[in-house]
């Protein structure tokens, strides 16, 4: 059985800068996983020209998504687009095996 990992800060949750059209491009699959920096993450569009105006990459050299936009539509300036952490910061901790209490 794999080891649990505990997060320590910081993690980042970086913002729309433009609002438009949110496009992700990595899936729902890469929760609890890690990507490597530079990692293109999801763009903002113009609905009218589809011109790139933001693109949100991973900002760790190794990247931990913890949350994550993952449909197509429409984003306003402000909204979050992902809750990351830095994996190499990570603590590994026993799985608990057995959760009944002792009485």
């Amino acid at each position: 059985m794999n080891p649990q990992l505990i997060m320590r800060p910081p993690r980042v949750w970086p913002r729309i800068a433009h609002g438009g059209l949110f496009e992700p491009l990595v899936g729902a699959e890469m929760i609890d996983q890690t990507l490597p920096q530079g990692t293109s993450l999801g763009r903002v569009r113009n609905p009218r020209t589809f011109e790139e105006l933001h693109l949100i990459t991973a900002p760790y050299e190794q990247s931990a998504m913890f949350s994550m936009r993952t449909t197509f539509g429409r984003v306003n300036p402000g909204n979050y687009g992902y809750i990351i952490g830095d994996a190499s910061r990570a603590e590994e901790w026993g799985r608990q095996t057995d959760w009944r209490v002792q009485l």
